[in-house]
């Protein structure tokens, strides 16, 4: 990596000080972005224990839990690439909209493995309820989705400066979902 770096340097040196204080300002802005990152990464880890304590506390099944926060780290990726593509760091406001998005994503979990066992009390195999609990619950979990989405995505691409506060928080929850 030392030697990528001192290479890219002496690269831009030859183009010109311009360049080379671009250089500088991007790497700065990485490093500052993986500082964030992992900043990020802990505090996931922090609320996917609370969300396991919480779930297995009011669920008999520990493979229940273990569905509904299989998800989760789709949705922390989705957040890692929204926040990359507009260059805003993560940060506080970022997490606050990551714990919404975790609830939402529970949720949805939530109604699709609560109507897949609904099916199987009627008495259905499991590969047949499990597919008719994902085509009923598709529609109705893709349309929130999509309305949320479309509902905040006007906010991500505001200039105003009352919405910068907000601008974290809207792009952990559209690019997550």
């Amino acid at each position: 990596m030392l030697c990528f770096v001192k290479k890219q340097i002496h690269q831009t040196i030859n183009i010109g000080v311009k360049e080379v204080f671009s250089f500088k300002l991007n790497l700065r802005l990485n490093q500052q972005y993986i500082k964030y990152l992992i900043i990020m990464v802990k505090k996931y880890l922090l609320n996917n224990g609370l969300l396991n304590f919480l779930l297995l506390r009011n669920s008999s099944y520990l493979y229940l839990a273990f569905l509904i926060l299989i998800i989760l780290p789709f949705g922390f990726v989705g957040v890692s690439w929204g926040h990359f593509l507009h260059g805003i760091p993560v940060n506080i406001l970022s997490t606050y909209g990551i714990l919404a998005l975790m609830g939402v994503m529970v949720n949805d979990s939530i109604v699709l493995i609560n109507t897949y066992n609904r099916k199987l009390k009627e008495g259905k195999k499991i590969k047949e309820a499990l597919n008719e609990a994902c085509i009923s619950r598709f529609r109705p979990i893709l349309l929130t989705s999509l309305t949320t989405i479309a509902g905040l995505s006007p906010l991500i691409y505001q200039n105003s400066i009352q919405a910068k506060l907000l601008i974290p928080m809207a792009i952990s929850i559209s690019y997550g979902l």
